[in-house]
């Protein structure tokens, strides 16, 4: 299984594609990203101290495996809508779900796509994807100072 590099084409058009709109995905995946990552390692931890590290070591490699054919299809059209999907559907999934197998597997599927999608943006239009990624970080800490849900290692109490 080979990643595009992000000079190669995608399944992004790169002579349609335009700047504000890659850009734009580009920061709201790395939001969905993001939260994904603070739901992933949680859970991960959660259920490793509950059944296993072998079992949460299963759930990461069963949802790899799922997505590993996306993986091989993102040079191709129809792949990169599906990661889109995958990576926004399991998002919102979280928000409903919360036995923590599942969590776990969703946050997986969430940093997964983000990591298959990211290069096809980068393809796609470098400048804005690489601005996206940078707004989305920016963003992301601003919904959680505005939320009051920063947690710095350095905070007391």
């Amino acid at each position: 299984m080979t990643i595009p590099r992000p000079d190669t084409p995608t399944s992004l058009d790169r002579e349609r594609s335009r700047p504000l709109p890659v850009g734009l995905l580009a920061g709201l995946t790395t939001v969905l990203m993001l939260q994904g990552t603070r739901v992933l390692a949680t859970y991960l931890t959660i259920v490793a101290d509950n059944r296993g590290w072998l079992y949460s070591a299963g759930i990461v490699l069963a949802v790899s495996a799922a997505l590993a054919p996306l993986a091989v299809a993102v040079r191709r059209r129809g792949a990169f809508p599906v990661l889109i999907a995958v990576l926004a559907g399991s998002r919102l999934l979280l928000q409903f779900w919360e036995q923590p197998e599942a969590r776990a597997a969703l946050g997986v599927a969430i940093v997964g796509s983000w990591c298959l999608v990211t290069p096809a943006l980068l393809g796609a239009h470098r400048a804005a994807a690489s601005l996206g990624v940078v707004a989305g970080l920016g963003l992301d800490l601003a919904i959680r100072i505005a939320f009051g849900t920063l947690d710095l290692p350095w905070a007391t109490g």
